[in-house]
């Protein structure tokens, strides 16, 4: 199995989940490259949203959390939470990537509303919402279940908050290697099963020292936290399983880098969320409300 890097946001995980995947017979290393990178993105992807539509919430995102003048952020009304179906055991297929729920909400949306669920006077800003680098070819559209952005506390330090959305899994076998009417070739690599990504087993986590196993009140695992530091940069992570077996995580980090924590300085002298706070932004049943 492949070890995870929890300290890295979600490009890195991704990439190291499916080094070593072996190419299928008579594919060229180019279309291979191309197919992963292409397989990568179509996950966190939508392809509705075209380069104007992109470029304006942009403009909305940056206006309203926080760019040139200082915002208390969107307050965004929410309907009482519906009872949670019983939790649905996860299997180890996962879902077509183009199949479309909760964890399809558009960057934006996800901006506005962890904007509106943060303490009082932090901020969220710099949301990136649109893929900054798409494949050739590739238009530029907005990103789904993914979001990252900085928080800015009222007292102290600047950090990070990636905010992640995996699908619930299937029992479907995982498709071979597509080719669509441009010739353009899709690999569909498996990664890590829900179970997999909430687990504190050796075969998924750098490090078990700095995991810890969320479980219920009947034992059962819900989820995980990792918590490490390197070189003064701390990242805090929580995921956890949802109600239909998909996986909600949030992490921040002390730092301003784009990875971390190996080779990031700090920005602060800790993150800009305790564990309580994070844990219930990623509880917030907001994110699996959301129907497209």
């Amino acid at each position: 199995m492949t070890d995870l890097d929890h300290g890295a946001d979600l490009r890195e995980r991704f990439d190291r989940a499916m080094h070593d995947l072996a190419a299928p017979d008579g594919l060229t290393d180019a279309a291979l490259t191309g197919g992963h990178r292409l397989r990568r993105r179509r996950r966190v992807l939508t392809v509705s949203t075209g380069v104007a539509a992109a470029a304006a919430v942009t403009a909305l995102l940056t206006a309203s959390l926080g760019g040139s003048t200082p915002s208390t952020g969107p307050q965004v009304a929410t309907e009482p939470p519906a009872p949670a179906p019983s939790r649905v055991p996860p299997t180890d297929a996962p879902r077509d990537a183009d199949a479309r729920g909760w964890w399809s909400m558009p960057a934006r949306i996800m901006a506005l509303k962890l904007a509106s669920r943060l303490p009082d006077g932090m901020q969220l800003t710099d949301a990136e919402i649109v893929n900054t680098e798409p494949a050739p070819g590739e238009p530029r559209r907005e990103l789904v279940g993914y979001l990252t952005g900085v928080l800015r506390p009222a007292e102290g330090g600047p950090g990070k908050i990636n905010m992640v959305f995996s699908p619930p899994s299937t029992g479907e076998p995982v498709p071979p290697p597509q080719t669509d009417a441009d010739g353009n070739i899709s690999v569909f690599a498996q990664g890590p099963t829900p179970s997999e990504m909430t687990t504190c087993d050796p075969d998924w986590v750098t490090d078990p020292e700095e995991c810890r196993q969320l479980t219920d009140a009947d034992g059962n695992p819900i989820g995980r936290v990792l918590d490490s530091t390197v070189g003064g940069v701390r990242s805090l992570s929580i995921e956890l399983l949802t109600a239909d077996g998909g996986v909600v995580m949030a992490n921040v980090a002390n730092t301003l880098d784009e990875k971390w924590p190996d080779g990031a300085t700090p920005s602060a002298e800790d993150v800009p969320l305790d564990l309580a706070a994070l844990r219930q932004i990623a509880e917030d049943p907001v994110w699996t409300e959301y129907q497209p």
